[in-house]
Formats: structure tokens, sequence, C-alpha cells
């Protein structure tokens, strides 16, 4: 209804109400039954620090047990005890303040540990319920717009029905006015009866309407006009069923007469589902502007309410489809997101098993992509480190060897002299030692310098396809005179397949370069090399086997360690040589680079080597 009267739904509204005074019971100003009276153990002091301090106990556990020691009394009364008799340590407790029972005997008392508190049941089921973040993220987000629209479809959808209402009121007022100033001179001359008007009036709520409007079917208006004199007696009814009653008690026709807005709404019948009936009055009055009659307007609820229904029926549509639409983008969002965490965790795991990965990229979540790359700066400073004093120290003891030779070596030719010279024999044989010696110092240096340089590379900058075929043939063809001259037998790859990887062609070529001179300083004359390359799953596996001795059990799981090195067959002046240990160490950074592994085996007449990629 409109802001100056809203209409009244109460049928006992619809009569002048009478003024009531409130009523106030008498049980309700009476004080609480025993609310004054105080509880005789608190109100005597004396009696409150007994009932506070005096532990509570049964009667069979003040009892001693058969054959066991007198109970102290200074644990069991507040009264003074004989101090010839009680035990000091009794004394000590008497002359402390009461402790409970609980205290007493609590298990720190007692030289026991205390045990851990127990969870509760939240608690241990959120233990083994971890829900992941991304999820509890979208449970919030869900309840949080599912809250959001139930509460703004049902602000939305109560206010449909007022504001139908409200319409339909602001017509039913201006449709009254007109009628009434239609009416107003067959009322100044006492003429209502008069058979013209009453068949115009009647003829108002008769008036053929579309059949359709808005899409919804319609049927006649159902208007109801009456008229009363300013007595409130109704001289016209166009249901003619209340002519000659007094309604001067409806709030339509009562606040009228007094020069109010006057209003009211009723039930159509007394069935408890029928359609209310909005009243609109309207003053009707004499050329001096005096009220003599009312003349209302009644229209039913129930020809609005279809469109009501429908009105109603659009909105929770349309908002649970937004509704819906909101979840959706929330739940691709958060799964997102998920997926963002997992990469970081599958990141940090890599970190943490020592694999060389890249930090992974974030677009939508950039924060993601600067916490893993200061994870990435973090693990190479801190492996930077590590790794300058491992090199520092692997380093220091492997110098030891060579220096001590080159010194021995030159003490011993220093130790000729002029009357006494060294064989020319000796010299040489010396200066060999310490070119030998030297050669050595200069390929561990380079050497640690190249696995240095691996071991500080994150990850690859620019992997490219590299086919493996290829590169088996150059390095075959960089080594075909070294394999000529000690007559090895070599053996490619069956398979004609160039299998392609994502890597670093020097870093790789450089890698089986070592492999191929760690099988040549064993494989014997005559021996063989046989490569192979062939497809494992989803890996590729490049093998290089050489026949030679095998590697002893317990160095096969050193021989890939810095400066770790078994004994040459191959000798110089019938000792042994030893490499400087680095070139395998080389070839498993190279693969830990490429994300994939270094594998060696021994087979019947030799070792394998086997490079294995991941597709």
């Amino acid at each position: 209804m409109t802001e100056h009267s809203p209409i009244e739904h109460s049928p006992a509204e619809h009569l002048q109400p009478a003024s009531a005074q409130p009523t106030t019971s008498p049980a309700s100003q009476a004080p609480a039954h025993g609310s004054q009276s105080t509880n005789p153990a608190t109100s005597n002091p004396v009696a409150t620090d007994s009932a506070s301090a005096e532990p509570t106990t049964s009667p069979a556990s003040q009892a001693p047990a058969p054959g066991s020691q007198p109970t102290n009394p200074a644990t069991t009364s507040l009264g003074p005890t004989n101090p010839a008799t009680s035990n000091p340590a009794a004394t000590d407790l008497a002359s402390s303040p009461p402790a409970s029972s609980a205290s007493l005997n609590s298990p720190n008392n007692s030289g026991l540990a205390s045990p851990a508190p127990r969870r509760s049941i939240s608690q241990r089921l959120w233990r083994h319920l971890r829900i992941p973040f991304a999820l509890r993220l979208f449970l919030l987000y869900f309840l949080l717009v599912g809250l959001t629209g139930y509460l703004v479809l049902n602000l939305i959808s109560e206010q449909i029905k007022p504001g139908f209402r409200q319409a339909s009121e602001e017509t039913l007022i201006d449709a009254s006015q007109h009628l009434a100033d239609l009416v107003s001179p067959y009322l100044r001359q006492g003429d209502v009866a008069n058979p013209q008007l009453q068949q115009l009036l009647r003829n108002y709520g008769k008036r053929s309407l579309p059949s359709n409007l808005w899409g919804l079917p319609r049927e006649k208006p159902d208007y109801r006009l009456y008229i009363t004199d300013d007595r409130g007696i109704v001289l016209f009814d166009s249901t003619d069923q209340a002519v000659g009653k007094d309604y001067s008690r409806w709030n339509d026709v009562y606040k009228t007469l007094r020069g109010e807005y006057g209003a009211r709404s009723s039930k159509a019948s007394l069935d408890a589902n029928a359609p209310s009936v909005m009243h609109i009055a309207a003053p009707i009055r004499n050329a001096d502007g005096k009220i003599i009659g009312v003349l209302t307007l009644a229209k039913s609820n129930g020809s609005l309410q279809p469109f009501i229904d429908r009105s109603q029926r659009y909105v929770l549509e349309r908002g649970l489809l937004l509704m819906a639409l909101g979840l959706l983008v929330g739940a691709l969002l958060t799964w997102r997101l998920q997926l963002g965490l997992n990469r970081l965790r599958q990141y940090i795991h890599s970190l943490n098993a020592g694999l060389r990965v890249a930090p992974p990229q974030f677009r939508l979540f950039f924060e993601f992509g600067e916490l893993a790359e200061k994870l990435d700066t973090l693990r190479g400073t801190l492996e930077g480190k590590a790794l300058r004093d491992q090199a520092l120290q692997t380093l220091t003891h492997e110098l030891k060897s060579p220096l001590t030779a080159i010194r021995a070596a030159t003490e011993i030719l220093a130790s000729g002299t002029a009357e006494r010279p060294l064989p020319s024999a000796q010299q040489q044989k010396f200066l060999g030692h310490i070119s030998q010696q030297a050669e050595r110092l200069t390929q561990l240096t380079e050497r640690l310098l190249q696995v240095s340089s691996l071991e500080q590379l994150p990850h690859l900058a620019a992997p490219q396809p590299v086919p493996l075929r290829s590169l088996i043939d150059n390095i075959c063809r960089q080594n075909q005179a070294r394999f000529d001259a000690k007559q090895l037998v070599l053996s490619l790859p069956d398979s004609d397949s160039d299998y392609a990887v994502l890597g670093d062609a020097s870093l790789l070529q450089q890698a089986l370069q070592h492999l191929v001179d760690n099988a040549m300083d064993f494989a014997p004359s005559g021996g063989y090399l046989r490569w192979q390359l062939q497809q494992q799953g989803q890996h590729i596996a490049l093998t290089l086997a050489n026949q030679g001795p095998q590697i002893p059990d317990y160095a096969l799981s050193r021989v890939t360690e810095k400066f770790y090195s078994l004994p040459r067959p191959q000798s110089q002046g019938g000792v042994p040589s030893k490499s400087t240990g680095l070139g395998l160490a080389f070839v498993e950074q190279v693969m830990l680079l490429h994300q994939g592994e270094l594998r060696i085996a021994n087979v019947a007449d030799g070792v394998q080597v086997s490079l294995v990629f991941q597709r």
C-alpha cells in the first residue's frame, strides 16, 4: 500500500479498536521463593574455609586397611598434631597450606610422569580427516555464496508481493477518486438510486479485457464497488450484498469520513486459503468540500497472484543460476589453486630428493612462482656453500698424493751430485713420474671445475630436442682412431630410430665421451664396445657395455662419488694408474640436470652403463 497508510491485514482491525491497558501479572512482581535465603555453610566463614580447604574423603578411604600403616593425621585432620608422635614430613605437610586430595595423589607427587592430555573428538577427527586447503577454501566460499544468495533471494522474493500490491493500490486510488467525482452530483441530489448511475457502476466491473496479459490468461475484472452516506450506511453495492448495512466501523469508511486515508484488506471468505481483498475508499464531497459519503472500490489480490508467482519464480531461477555460476567460478579457482599447490609441493619434494628441476611457472597465482624462485635461490645458496666446503676438503685430500710423488721425485733428482750423478735411466724415470703427476693435477683441476659448474646449475637454461643416435655416431667417429689402435670391436644400436630427448647436446656429448674414456681404460685389446638404444615404457635407455673386469660389489655404489676411482688394468712402468675419479661424477650431474638416471651394473664379461631419460 502507499506510504501514508498501510493496509491492515487483521480482521479485527476492520473495526475501530478500543483502547486497552496492559496488565501485569502479580506473579511477575512477587520475588522468587527462596531468593533471599542463604546457605548456612557459606554464611559461616569458618565453615567456608573448612569446606574449601579440607579434601572430602569417603568413610572407606578413612578407615585403615588391616595390617596397613596408620594414616598421617596431617593429611586427614586440620586440628593440631602431637609433635612427639608425628612424622617430621607430616609436620611439614601440616604446616603448609592445605592441599586438595587431587594434588596430594597426583602422579607428579608419586614420581610418575604426567599423562599426555587427551585430544578431543574434534581434534582427533580433524587429524585423520586432512582436508586439502583448496577444498576448505571452497567450502567456506560455498557457504558464503549460498548464505548470501539465500538472503538476497529471500529478500527480493519478499518484496515482490508488496510491490505488486502497492502498484495495484495506486491504481485503485486513482480509480476510486474518479468514480467519487462521478457519483458526487447524484449523491448531492439524493439520487443514488438513479437507474442510469447504477447501471454505469455495475458495468464498471464487467468490462471486457484482453484474454492474454503479459503471457498470462486474463479473466473478467473482479471489482466490487459500494457507496455509503455520511453515516456509513450502504446506499449502493455492485454485488447487492450489503445495501442498507452499517459500514461506519470498517476502516475504509470510518477513516474516510474522518478525513483520513481509508483502506483495509479482508479475506474474501471464511476459508483460510481464500485470497484477501483490498478496499480503497475515496470521499464524496459536495460543492462546499464537505464529505457527504464514501465510495469504496474493492479488488481481490488473487488476480495478482499469477504475476507474483511468475516474478518470484523468475527471480528464483535467475538467482540459482547466478549462484551456480558463482560456485562454478569458485570451484575453478580453487581447482587451479590446488593444482598450483600440488606443483609447488612436488617441486619442494624434488628439491628434497636432490633433483635438478626448474622452478614451476604460475600465470594466475604469480605469488607461488615468486615463492618457488625464492626456494630455488635458497637451495642454490645452501648447496653452493656445502659443495664449496666439500670440494675444498676433497681437493685438499686428492692433491696430497700427486704433490707427494712430485716432491719425492724432485728430492731424488736433487740428491745426485757431480761426483755421483744419477743414472740417465733413473733420471728419465723420475722425470716421467713428475710429468705424469703434473698431468694428473691438471686433469683434476679441470674436471673439478666442470663438475662444480654443473653442480651450481639449478636446471637447464634452454633445453632442445637432442637425437641420441646422432650423438652416438659423432662420438664413434671422433674416437675411431683410438678404437682401431686398441683393436676394439664396435657394435652400434640395431634400431634406426633416432630417439630424441630434451636436453643440452654439448653436455650430453661430454658425458658420452667420459663413458667412452672409462670403457676404453678397462677394455682389453681386441675386446668389444656395444651400444644399445631402446625404449622402456615411458623412458629411453642409452647403454654402453664394455668387455673387461667387473666392478667389485663394494664399489658399485661409490663409483659416482667425486675422486673415487679404481686402478686401471693399463699401467706405466708396472704400476697401475688411477684416474681423477671425476668422470662418472660429471656424467651423474649431467643426468640429474636432464631429469634422468645413471645406472651401472656388472654383466657376464664386463660392465654396462645406462643413461635413462624420461620421454
